[in-house]
């Protein structure tokens, strides 16, 4: 893992009265195994281990390497448009 010490400056945005979906990927916890593949997987630490892992989408860069470790699926990118 790399050492990264601020958050990614993502924004967000929508037009028209959408939902504006936050930044980073989303591990749905019903489906997480807590088996750590993602977080070994995550290059700057955006991964948080709990019974359900979790990820903090302030340090995720969308890059979807978690996405294809999880063994489950339990993990997608937020709807970006």
């Amino acid at each position: 893992m790399e050492t990264r010490d601020h958050e990614l400056l993502l924004k967000r945005f929508a037009f028209g009265g959408e939902t504006v979906n936050e930044a980073g990927a989303r591990i749905d916890p019903d489906t997480c195994t807590a088996c750590g593949e993602c977080y070994e997987a995550s290059t700057f630490k955006a991964i948080e281990e709990g019974d359900a892992y979790s990820v903090r989408g302030e340090r995720c860069d969308e890059c979807g390497s978690c996405i294809l470790k999880c063994p489950v699926g339990a993990i997608e990118l937020s709807n970006t448009m």
